[in-house]
């Protein structure tokens, strides 16, 4: 089963005695690749999965810098690495991760699978005319004229 699809991500940086700050994003895993971010930052980078470990890269990027870091102080960017479990039904995914070259700023992540991806819904960006990619981010329960129930 794959783990493409969509994610979200909860952390928390974390030192021997206890949890510091909280945060929470999303993540679209597709292909090897991962994207995703949160209020101050968006992420991008690569992910293997080997049985049940996947293990990843990710670059860490600020978008809005009026913000506090989870590790404390101000925003800058950096890179994320990690391993972590995979549950048995590819849903979930507990992490330790640290930041690439200083091993003693971890993080704790939970990652949870919210949305599989559906290629038969999705318009192909590359070869779909605008009128198709139009008609599908309009269509009834997707874009902006969708309902909430």
């Amino acid at each position: 089963m794959s783990i493409d699809g969509h994610w979200t991500i909860r952390f928390a940086s974390v030192t021997k005695d206890s949890v510091q700050r909280e945060s929470g994003g999303i993540l679209t895993f597709r292909a090897g690749h991962l994207f995703g971010g949160d209020t101050w930052s968006h992420f991008s980078g690569r992910y293997c999965v080997t049985g049940s470990q996947l293990t990843f890269r990710v670059a860490v990027a600020i978008h809005f810098t009026e913000g506090t870091s989870i590790f404390g102080g101000p925003l800058v960017p950096y890179t994320l690495v990690g391993s972590g479990e995979l549950s048995r039904d590819r849903r979930q995914l507990n992490a330790l991760v640290h930041v690439e070259g200083d091993e003693g700023i971890v993080m704790i992540a939970v990652l949870s699978k919210v949305l599989e991806p559906s290629e038969r819904e999705q318009p192909n960006l590359r070869t779909g005319n605008v009128g198709q990619i139009i008609a599908a981010i309009s269509s009834p329960g997707r874009g902006s004229n969708s309902r909430v129930n």
